[in-house]
């Protein structure tokens, strides 16, 4: 749906349909003066609603509004330019994210049916001094796999003994693989202080694909009483684009393992949001809420990219980040994206991110979530994949199938690559 209310025209084309439901919630907006609006469905119960040609001055009149409706403030955080605002009523979240360089503004209504707020840093308490903190990524490459893309794991040990998981690897279902939730959990005991006793205070999935939630289903569906999951923080297209890409079950076996671990808290992740796990702290940067209204042509484009920082170093989390999700982060931040590590988007594959963006983030070394037959014949080669260039005399470390783990990134010298 296109409205422009600076001339009263309402046109509503084929590409954008709109379910009573998401009519109601946009018509309960404030007027947005002088803008044009799109209107999308979030999937969850979510909408998206992306105005154009925005000011300063007219995006701050459309906050007042949202507050002389009763929504409460949150919390309103920045990257950059960006101003990133939360608000909330007793049914909704609203996160209303001010993007200048793109003269945008876009909101993102959520039901609290599905999603909870993302956490404040007041309320970010925990006992220090139990554990030594550790990053460690995890080798996924499967002796009996062969040949085989080997998905992504991250784990993050925290002072008080838990853990904050990024996606985890691939599912038994896939064809050629045997299921990473084995060497995910394998690798856990081996981490935590008491193996009969592992706490994962926040897990992150960054898209919809097996090889990235698959460990987290598996462990879920044949092991869930083996971790207590506190919290789980992913973003999910809607039915129709995750069937239009070949991903329509997905988003029913992560809400399957939700029930199966029995969490208790479900974040919607969004740009802007803060998630505080003890000492170290997630930024989200992009997601689909930055990409519409790109056409998704494949759920990599929906990769809830987000910025670490823990143990005084900042890395950027691409996970299968695509040229269209690329090109909207660049567009919006700039120079924000700088980090001090980066890990690989797509495993390193052609069709990842940009080179622009690789070389936005302008990292001092990469962490690549790809197997050594892979990397040896496929990623390594800047030839083979150009937007690679940007690492070229950095370190790199590849996945492989040997765990990494690091407990202080300024004395860390384990084995690396280069070119």
């Amino acid at each position: 749906a296109l409205t422009s209310k600076k001339d009263g025209v309402l046109a509503i084309t084929e590409q954008w349909n709109l379910g009573d439901k998401i009519q109601s919630q946009v018509s309960g907006l404030p007027i947005f003066d002088g803008s044009a609006s799109m209107t999308f469905d979030g999937g969850d119960g979510s909408t998206l609603v992306v105005y154009k040609d925005v000011t300063r001055e007219t995006s701050d009149a459309f906050i007042n509004g949202v507050e002389e409706l009763g929504y409460e403030h949150y919390v309103t955080n920045n990257i950059g330019e960006n101003c990133f605002y939360t608000y909330h009523n007793d049914s909704s979240i609203m996160h209303i994210m001010y993007l200048p360089s793109v003269a945008e503004t876009r909101v993102v209504i959520d039901t609290k049916e599905f999603s909870e707020l993302a956490g404040l840093k007041e309320d970010n308490a925990y006992e220090t001094g139990r554990s030594e903190i550790s990053f460690t990524q995890l080798g996924l490459e499967h002796p009996k796999a062969g040949n085989c893309q080997n998905g992504m794991a991250y784990i993050i040990r925290l002072s008080d003994g838990s853990f904050v998981i990024i996606d985890g690897g691939h599912t038994r279902d896939m064809t050629y693989a045997e299921s990473a939730g084995d060497y995910l959990l394998d690798s856990l005991k081996v981490l935590a202080d008491d193996p009969d006793d592992i706490r994962v205070h926040t897990w992150f999935l960054s898209h919809l694909h097996n090889d990235h939630i698959g460990a987290f289903h598996d462990i879920a569906r044949d092991t869930p009483s083996s971790i207590k999951v506190n919290r789980l923080v992913y973003n999910s297209p809607n039915d129709a684009q995750l069937k239009g890409v070949g991903g329509g079950n997905l988003d029913n076996k992560v809400e399957e393992a939700v029930e199966l671990f029995g969490i208790e808290h479900v974040v919607k992740g969004h740009p802007g949001q803060i998630f505080y796990a003890n000492e170290a702290t997630f930024t989200i940067f992009g997601g689909l809420d930055i990409v519409e209204p790109f056409s998704i042509d494949n759920i990599n484009e929906t990769t809830m990219v987000m910025q670490m920082d823990f143990m005084g170093k900042t890395t950027m989390f691409l996970g299968d980040c695509h040229p269209k999700a690329s090109l909207a982060l660049t567009d919006v931040y700039g120079k924000s994206l700088d980090s001090d590590f980066v890990q690989l988007a797509h495993h390193g594959y052609a069709d990842g991110a940009t080179l622009l963006l690789n070389q936005t983030i302008n990292a001092e070394a990469s962490f690549w979530p790809v197997g050594n037959n892979h990397y040896k014949n496929m990623v390594s080669k800047v030839g083979a994949v150009p937007q690679n260039a940007a690492f070229v005399g950095i370190p790199h470390y590849v996945a492989g199938n040997t765990n990494l783990t690091i407990k202080n990134f300024d004395t860390w010298i384990p084995e690396e690559e280069r070119w």
